[in-house]
């Protein structure tokens, strides 16, 4: 298996900051922390990252393979296999 060359930074999250979030939208604690941890401390702003309609994005399907990536990984599931994901510049290797 390949190995890091970076390590993740965990940043400590304020923990009022995080709760209110939580309350606000719903969502849990570990998500909270996320959002904050990225720069979005705000209800609306974390509201509209989250639960945007995505009029802006394209239709994933679009890109050739996927209704076959999306099948390989369902049957993963079903068949409790491991599965490993690669992602691009800061996202090392994770498996699942």
């Amino acid at each position: 298996m390949l190995k890091p060359k970076t390590r993740w930074i965990v940043r400590q999250t304020d923990e009022e900051m995080r709760d209110q979030l939580c309350e606000k939208l719903a969502i849990s604690p570990l998500l909270a922390s996320l959002l904050i941890n990225r720069g979005i401390t705000d209800e609306e702003t974390a509201r509209h990252f989250l639960f945007d309609k995505g009029n802006d994005f394209h239709d994933p399907f679009l890109l050739k393979g996927m209704a076959e990536a999306v099948e390989r990984i369902r049957a993963a599931i079903s068949n409790e296999e491991p599965i490993l994901i690669y992602g691009d510049y800061d996202a090392g290797a994770t498996r699942f």
